[in-house]
């Protein structure tokens, strides 16, 4: 993360917008993960096991569609 901030900075054109959106929305996400995880009694479930694989495929799944919204509209 800190080579494509200092990459970011380096090469004109580069915004680090994105590059810092992302580390603060990933910091965010893993400590309501782990906050969720030490104080559910159901943690030992399996279908809770999987409630980080949920919130990644929907996430990837939003930026999925806002990347081809943006290559449609720019037409590519």
């Amino acid at each position: 993360m800190g080579i494509n901030l200092m990459y970011g900075f380096a090469v004109p054109g580069i915004d680090n917008a994105g590059h810092i959106g992302g580390a603060i929305t990933g910091a965010i996400l893993a400590v309501g993960i782990m906050i969720g995880l030490r104080l559910s009694p159901q943690a030992s479930k399996p279908a809770f096991k999987a409630l980080p694989w949920l919130i990644f495929v929907i996430i990837s799944a939003v930026f999925l569609m806002l990347w081809f919204n943006l290559r449609h509209q720019v037409g590519l």
